[in-house]
């Protein structure tokens, strides 16, 4: 804030008052004269008193003295005339002065309240500098979540598109153009058709692949209630040259269970599917004596110690006394298929609610950053107002230091007025 500097204006302020004690001491000094002015005064009208006295025992022996009466009456006139207009101008000086205090007095009020409303004034500037900058981060603060939430939505969106992209390309892959295929779109025709053994058969994660090479073209299959069902889709597939296909038959008994020793790490093979009750029993036999490992090493040494076993491993191959087959990927099954495409539609579901809880905390993130404005906005109104009440007050301290440097000159009038 400008303005004059406090300090300053009380110095005017005590000079001002050492000159009106100067003023009274010049006063007194008056009145001292006055008062040996009245004394000579006395005594000069007691002379002439005597005098006269004299004058009248010897008027006609002292003519001559008659001329010094008269010439001793002119100067008591003069010293008369003086001591009134003394009198008058100690008048004046004094009502002079005592103006000139009632002002001083005034001006002193009048800094004491400035000072103290410059005071209030310089606090209250702190605490609004203070909540300005309270606002300023407060802002970038929100500015910055908000930054964030929205490239994490885009990120978000990006990965929603992709898993959106390679869901629809799975699914591709679970549309069947062979028999299966003609199969399931004469579904209604077929009444012992109960699906896809990918749709029917559900495996714990991570041995999709193991069971696919275990099932072999059974995992590609359509399921259905009897053979008998199974008789009818042949037949319908020879009728219409649909194709071929394979056929898991429901409602066959389940295999004699077997007592083999499981080596450290493997797990049987059936242990790992759920279905519904027609398909267990076809599976139990699909999967009889069938153990999945997790290398070739060990597929190998659980084929030598019983050969009756059959060995998968996680990569799906297979390896059996008198038949073994894997290599490199092949195309997917079925099985896989379905089991990726579950994943792909789960991982879209969860993006897609990430989505929308990112949505709804941009919306929250938006508003706050609006209302962090809103809060700027006001500090930095609080601070214009703040400094136009600090330049009213700038322009007072000017105003009164005017008058002080008035005051001060006519007090000095009036000292040089005294001494003379």
């Amino acid at each position: 804030s400008g303005g004059r500097d406090p300090m300053a204006w009380q110095a005017e302020i005590d000079q001002l008052k050492a000159e009106a004690r100067e003023v009274e001491q010049a006063l007194a000094t008056d009145r001292d004269r006055l008062a040996a002015v009245e004394a000579d005064r006395i005594r000069l009208e007691t002379s002439l008193n005597g005098e006269e006295q004299a004058l009248a025992t010897a008027r006609q022996a002292h003519a001559d003295l008659r001329e010094g009466k008269v010439r001793l009456q002119g100067e008591v006139t003069a010293l008369r005339t003086r001591a009134r207009a003394a009198e008058d101008e100690i008048g004046r000086l004094t009502t002079a002065w005592l103006a000139a205090q009632e002002r001083a007095a005034k001006a002193a009020a009048e800094f004491a309240a400035l000072e103290s409303e410059v005071a209030g004034l310089d606090a209250g500037e702190i605490d609004l500098d203070a909540a300005h900058e309270a606002a300023a981060a407060a802002l970038s603060r929100a500015e910055e979540g908000l930054a964030a939430l929205q490239e994490e939505e885009r990120e978000t969106e990006r990965q929603r598109s992709a898993a959106a992209a390679r869901r629809d390309a799975l699914a591709l892959g679970l549309d069947r153009k062979d028999g299966a295929g003609a199969l399931l779109a004469a579904g209604n025709r077929l009444s012992g058709l109960l699906g896809t053994v990918a749709e029917l058969v559900r495996v714990e994660p991570g041995f999709e692949t193991a069971i696919a090479a275990a099932l072999g073209a059974a995992a590609d299959a359509v399921a259905v209630r009897s053979l008998a069902d199974a008789a009818a889709a042949i037949a319908l597939l020879k009728a219409e040259d649909g194709g071929r296909a394979g056929l898991l038959v429901g409602g066959a008994e389940a295999a004699p269970q077997a007592s083999y020793a499981l080596p450290d790490g493997a797990r049987a093979a059936f242990d790992v599917v759920e279905a519904d009750q027609p398909l267990l029993g076809a599976l139990s036999r699909l999967l009889d004596h069938t153990v999945i490992v997790t290398d070739a090493q060990a597929a190998q040494r659980v084929v030598r110690d019983d050969p009756e076993l059959r060995a998968v491993t996680r990569e799906g191959d297979v390896f059996g006394a008198g038949w073994s087959a894997g290599g490199s990927t092949s195309a997917p099954s079925l099985l896989e298929i379905r089991a990726a495409h579950s994943e792909a539609e789960q991982l879209l579901d969860e993006l897609s609610h990430r989505a929308d809880r990112l949505r709804f905390a941009l919306s929250g993130a938006i508003e706050e950053v609006g209302a962090r404005r809103e809060d700027l906005e006001a500090a930095v109104n609080a601070l214009h107002e703040s400094d136009a009440r600090l330049a009213a007050v700038a322009e007072r301290l000017g105003q009164l230091g005017a008058a002080a440097r008035a005051t001060a000159g006519e007090s000095e009038r009036q000292a040089r007025a005294v001494e003379e």
